[in-house]
């Protein structure tokens, strides 16, 4: 039945697909050159085709190196032709096409726009894209878009740029490292904050570009750090009144359970000005909506450790295909909200703050088949679990920038957080070996933590003299926080082979402090044309404490005795300093920085006030290379390398016993040495913004000397595990991927094909018998989307993914993962103000070492009605898993365990949502937009 239904909804968008096609039986193309009147060729001129009848644009092109341009398969029609490019005047002619193939201008010549215009009034003129140096423009108006679309949306629609299903943003074919708002930063640096709240129509214009660092815009000194960055330029008139827009939803369960009622509402306000952005965000659902990447969800909750309950060291990670790894297992109820304010005060005061609340509530419960792996022999463990969290989190960001003159500037960059949370978990372990059911455990576990972090930096730049790049920068930076935890852990546990028995009633207590401050100095001296020297000075020092006490419970009384044994104090003191020089070349086309760094470290430390003291000194050398070329705009290639040094955290150094999980305990290794890493990657990376196909491919090796890795003790009796960090000689690693992107214009229609692969050798270590390990993960995806269609979008796909894992002492343990990932995404808008939704996600997950394999279906549906003016208002009725099939898998391969976790998850269920999208609120008449100039245009 799955399989069936996956094949007729692949067919009915391949039938999407066709029809579009079909609606282009007439085509012609339309080709030309474009020069200027000195007779030379005007690269990345905008040609753009409009519907003479109503003037919508109908499709485009930008002129190449040699001027030329070709419009392919244009629909028989009546069309204007409209040639622009910046400082010219615009041509504009009448086309009539169908009754030829190929339709030639010939060379088209635009005229220096040098006369005096008394008043030139432009009128909805949407040039769709202009290019700008390093920077590509996109006008919003000529992409269309739904009345209540998010700018998320938008950008799906903008050749070049490619949203996944996750919301995670590429352009150019490089991952979207920031997106600003009028160049300004949008609660924090999460990207989806901005692309999953804002509305599409307050944007004027999508500005892409490569960022340079905050340190090489001010010097002017490229240093090879760049990251791809979208600007949202909003409308004028949305900085004149209130923008944003109202949601509400409410429905139930139709599952196999249908006893529960749904609700999500959202609300998003704005009022902007010219010089000041307020903007709120609220929301509300037991859904399992996030408006925020899960990075975000993790910052909000204070880190995953007070995610889990408690301060308290936790082992994690996963190596294998992961299902179900976001929020959507359990059942999550949210409730957030928050409030972004910039401000500019006078010319050189600049103000960006915000502040953010989320609450989750998490409720979970889990079967959990864990196969344990010993040399020549494994054991299996059984467990089922139930989770109840609950975690508020506090968020201010403050950033302060202040022009004292024009060549000396102030930043301060500062965030606070606060989080508190509740945990509860009850499980239930079932332990088999060769002979049978080995023991029994009951574990409850209870806590309450809080939390605090701030971080602040301030800095100093300043320019001297002439010279070009003799500048310095003097930076100041503090982190602070704590982590306090009270939990109480109770569990009995039977030995059904030996009849022993172990009952555990106690009382935990975490406290955790860290203070870290630290100070850097930078000097850039020109040596030459295009060559600078920078000499710089870094000192950090961390110190980091914590103190475990750990109290047993008579099991009459109740009254506690400390447990010498598991109370203990840790501190870790741990400064460096660090002095290097940096050769820096830069070209038009090119960067070079060579550097080197010497570091001094000392490492300090005790254990229950002197006892067991840890005492360290080592110096390393740090050598450094980046090199990147710009072969044309948007086309690059980058290599790097860099060496780093990474001190052993307080979790691994420190001896603090970790028995959470009574059958798996976690110990740390005061004996620990740093690691010293070797990492080297190349970035080739091609844009065009005449075809608008994109290419990126990338390799990166990572060699680690004293690598930490964990090394598992097991009992053969009891089948306990002890789990404590040790150092291995090296690890080895090597990844690369690459993607490329097209346009199939005959169906308009966008290509999206990428691979990866990843290879990383390390060592195992079990019983202490050392095991080589060597892990293979492989993937490659394909994808079709629609290109800025009005009536019919799709999106339809699929990846495969292979891990394989190989163990040099037991070839039987060895393991081999497939997952396939299909996914089909379509919307039809018809009869003007009616819009239809569906999407299919079917993921299969395949391996020998599992009990069969598994097939997960999710189909979901809405039907939209747009009501009022404008079509301000939505009437939307939806549901979730139409099959009823949703239910949350989680297999994992780890060094010395493979895991399967099934959760509950939120099933089938309807909502009817209500939809406002406010428009100008508070404005007055703003009339048509008009821009009227005075004076000669350039």
């Amino acid at each position: 039945m799955t399989r069936l239904l996956t094949l007729c909804m692949l067919a009915l968008f391949a039938m999407g697909t066709v029809e579009v096609s079909a609606q282009t039986f007439k085509k012609s193309d339309v080709v030309g050159i474009i020069h200027d009147d000195q007779d030379a060729p005007l690269t990345s001129a905008t040609i753009m085709l409009l519907n003479a009848r109503d003037s919508v644009l109908a499709s485009f092109a930008i002129s190449d190196t040699d001027g030329r341009f070709a419009i392919k398969g244009a629909k028989a029609g009546n069309y204007i032709l409209k040639i622009s490019f910046m400082g010219f005047s615009t041509v504009t002619r009448e086309l009539m096409l169908g009754e030829e193939e190929v339709v030639d201008l010939g060379t088209i010549t635009l005229k220096e726009a040098t006369a005096i215009l008394s008043e030139v009034e432009v009128l909805a003129d949407h040039v769709p894209i202009q290019i700008q140096d390093d920077t590509i423009n996109y006008n919003a108006d000529a992409f269309k878009v739904q009345p209540n679309d998010v700018v998320e949306d938008l950008l799906k629609r903008l050749p070049g740029i490619e949203v996944d299903k996750d919301g995670g943003i590429k352009a150019q074919g490089e991952e979207v490292q920031n997106v600003l708002v009028d160049g300004k930063e949008f609660f924090g640096n999460d990207p989806k904050m901005a692309t999953k709240n804002l509305p599409a129509d307050a944007v004027d214009k999508v500005q892409v570009y490569d960022k340079l660092s905050d340190m090489a815009e001010f010097s002017g000194i490229d240093d090879g750090e760049r990251s791809k960055t979208i600007n949202l330029e909003l409308k004028e008139d949305k900085k004149k009144g209130m923008f944003g827009k109202i949601e509400a939803g409410y429905g139930h369960d139709a599952g196999a359970v249908a006893d529960e009622g749904r609700y999500a509402t959202k609300l998003n306000l704005n009022r902007f000005t010219k010089n000041s952005q307020l903007s709120l965000l609220g929301m509300a659902n037991d859904v399992n909506q996030q408006g925020f990447s899960f990075g975000e969800y993790i910052n909000f909750s204070g880190g995953m450790s007070r995610m889990m309950g408690g301060g308290r060291f936790r082992m994690g990670g996963g190596g294998g295909p992961q299902i179900g790894e976001d929020l959507s297992d359990g059942f999550v109820n949210t409730l957030a909200g928050g409030i972004n304010y910039n401000v500019e005060i006078g010319k050189k005061l600049d103000i960006r703050s915000s502040y953010f609340y989320n609450g989750i509530d998490n409720d979970i419960t889990q079967d959990i088949f864990r196969q344990n792996y010993i040399v020549d022999e494994t054991f299996e463990t059984f467990e089922d679990a139930t989770q109840s969290s609950e975690n508020d989190g506090h968020r201010v960001n403050l950033i302060a920038e202040l022009e004292i003159d024009s060549t000396t500037e102030i930043e301060l960059r500062s965030n606070a957080s606060f989080n508190n949370g509740d945990y509860l978990s009850n499980q239930f372990t079932e332990t088999f070996a060769d002979q049978g059911l080995d023991n029994t455990l009951l574990t409850d576990y209870t806590s309450l933590s809080d939390g605090f972090d701030f971080n602040g930096d301030l800095y100093l730049r300043k320019r001297f003299g002439a010279k070009r790049g003799r500048t310095m920068t003097a930076n100041l930076s503090l982190n602070s926080g704590d982590d306090n935890s009270e939990a109480r852990l109770t569990s009995l546990q039977n030995f059904l082979l030996t009849g022993d028995e172990e009952f555990i009633d106690q009382m935990q207590q975490d406290v955790g402090d860290n203070m870290n401050w630290g100070a850097r100095l930078s000097y850039t001296e020109p040596v030459g044309k295009n060559k600078w020297v920078e000499f710089n000075y870094r000192y950090q020092n961390n110190e980091s404490k914590s103190d475990q006490d750990v109290f047993d419970l008579d099991p009459v009384t109740g009254a506690p005795t400390p447990n010498t044994d598991l109370s203990t104090t840790f501190q870790r003191d741990y400064t460096y300093h660090r002095t290097g020089a940096t050769f820096k070349l830069n070209t038009p086309k090119s960067s070079l920085n060579i550097g080197v760094q010497y570091q001094d470290t000392d490492l300090r430390g005790f254990i229950n006030q002197d006892e067991s003291p840890i005492a360290k000194d080592f110096s390393t050398v740090l050598p450094s290379l980046r090199y990147r070329y710009e072969f044309a705009t948007a086309r690059s290639i980058r290599f790097d390398y860099r060496t780093s040094i990474d001190v052993p955290s307080l979790q691994q150094l420190s001896p603090l016993v970790d028995n959470t999980n009574p059958q798996r305990i976690y110990i740390g290794n005061p004996d620990l040495k740093a690691e010293y890493q070797h990492r080297a990657n190349i970035h080739f990376h091609s844009f065009s913004q005449f075809s608008f196909t994109s290419i990126f491919a990338m390799l990166s090796g990572t060699i680690t000397k004293d690598k930490i890795v964990n090394s598992t003790e097991v009992d053969r009796v009891t089948f306990k595990e002890t789990q404590r960090p040790v150092n291995i000689d090296n690890d080895y690693r090597l990844t690369g991927y690459a993607s490329f992107g097209t346009p199939l214009k005959f169906i308009r229609t966008r290509l999206e094909l990428n691979s990866n692969v990843s290879y990383n050798r390390s060592k195992l270590f079990i019983n202490t018998i050392e095991n080589d390990l060597d892990r293979w993960t492989r993937s490659v995806g394909l994808s079709f989307s629609s290109m800025n269609s009005e009536v019919v979008e799709y999106q339809v796909g699929a990846r495969f993914s292979n891990t394989t894992s190989e163990y040099s002492e037991d070839k039987s343990f060895d393991q081999d993962f497939v997952t396939q990932t299909y996914y089909a995404d379509l919307t039809v808008n018809f009869l003007k103000t009616w819009s239809i939704s569906t999407s299919y996600d079917l993921n299969r997950y395949t391996g020998d070492q599992f009990e069969g394999d598994e097939e997960l279906p999710l189909w979901k549906a809405s039907l939209s009605k747009y009501v009022f003016k404008d079509k301000r208002a939505e009437i939307k009725l939806s549901m979730f898993d139409v099959l009823d099939e949703n239910r949350g898998i989680n297999r994992t391969s780890e060094s010395n365990y493979l895991e399967e976790i099934r959760t509950n998850s939120l099933g089938r269920y309807y909502m009817l949502s209500f939809i406002y999208s406010i428009k100008g609120f508070g404005q007055g008449d703003t009339g048509n937009m008009r821009m009227i100039r005075h004076g000669r245009r350039r």
